[in-house]
């Protein structure tokens, strides 16, 4: 099967561009068949707006106006093209006409026209309209446990992600992004790891750096610090007590030394007393098999009084149901203690 010059073979159908089409066969298609532009498009491999510029190219003469355009009311289109965010192409097709013809209506009705990365998203979106502590959380989430990037250069969408061998980890990512867009789970692979990805608008923006230091207005408040370090613990945190359970406490770790020394300084000023220190150096090799590409330091809460008051101020501020689960385990193990040992 050969094919003109400057056509491409997709599927069992050949897909022309604009000059390849030659005024013999337009003509032949649209005045000696009376196809419309949209058939003449879907038998040519390309959309009707391409047939309709051709046509002008050609000096093709069209046909008068027989069977109207679809009637469709500016309240009807504001739902379809705006609240509901479908595309020209996409209004044309329930109304069995050429999309050229929508774009005809939406112009004529004062409606913005959508970018081309606009038009091409598909799933319900809705702008971030959480708290200042809700956006401070989402940082220190995002510093711990998400990637975050741009689909193309000038994309629409982020796309926020993490792969978890937790389902609670990916519970919660789901339920901080769901009411905002698209969520997509994997099935677990061997390991049983699952990825999750949220498609998100660009109100979201504020989560795209990866940042060395927190933002230092999530430190101007208390409730604006915990919510950052929430999100920040969430992600990486862990409250323990020991198979005796004679031993509860609290540690963080991470690559960035930035942020855990302004964790360290803020919860010194606190009142309690942090001990940071390395806990695995750059190069060593787990039993796992991952390798270490840097220092790994570690934020750690072991005396019995710094671990039950931190745990309970941070609770009122955490999401991951497991983290929660351990954090109130550490309360009740240290109040026991104390009521059974004294403080």
């Amino acid at each position: 099967m050969t094919f003109g010059l400057g056509s491409e073979y997709n599927g069992g159908i050949v897909t022309r561009k604009r000059f390849d089409i030659d005024l013999e066969t337009l003509v032949d298609m649209y005045w000696g068949k009376g196809l419309s532009l949209l058939e003449i498009g879907n038998r040519l491999g390309c959309a009707s707006r391409t047939i309709d510029i051709r046509m002008h190219e050609l000096n093709v003469p069209l046909r008068p106006s027989g069977i109207p355009g679809p009637e469709i009311s500016k309240k009807t289109l504001r739902r379809l093209y705006i609240n509901t965010g479908l595309s020209s192409r996409k209004i044309a097709k329930m109304y069995k006409c050429a999309y050229s013809t929508i774009d005809r209506k939406i112009r004529g009705y004062g409606f913005p026209i959508k970018t081309l990365a606009a038009a091409h998203i598909t799933s319900k979106r809705r702008p971030f309209d959480g708290t200042l502590e809700d956006k401070a959380y989402l940082i220190g989430f995002r510093t711990g446990d998400l990637r975050v990037r741009k689909m193309y250069k000038r994309s629409e969408t982020l796309l926020i992600d993490c792969a978890s061998t937790h389902q609670a980890q990916i519970d919660l990512i789901s339920s901080l992004f769901k009411k905002y867009g698209r969520i997509w789970t994997s099935l677990p692979t061997k390991s049983g790891k699952v990825q999750v990805e949220c498609g998100v608008d660009l109100s979201f923006s504020f989560l795209l750096p990866k940042l060395s230091k927190f933002p230092q207005w999530t430190f101007r408040t208390n409730p604006l610090f915990l919510s950052v370090l929430a999100g920040f613990v969430d992600a990486e945190g862990c409250f323990y007590v020991n198979k005796n359970r004679k031993i509860a406490g609290f540690s963080i770790g991470n690559y960035n030394t930035q942020i855990l020394k302004q964790v360290e300084l803020k919860l010194t000023r606190f009142g309690f007393h942090p001990r940071l220190f390395m806990g695995v150096k750059k190069g060593y090799t787990g039993k796992d098999g991952y390798s270490h590409r840097e220092d790994y330091w570690i934020l750690s809460l072991y005396r019995k009084i710094d671990a039950l008051d931190f745990s309970s101020k941070i609770l009122p501020y955490l999401k991951h149901r497991e983290k929660i689960d351990d954090a109130r385990n550490v309360i009740r193990n240290i109040k026991l203690r104390n009521k059974l040992y004294g403080e």
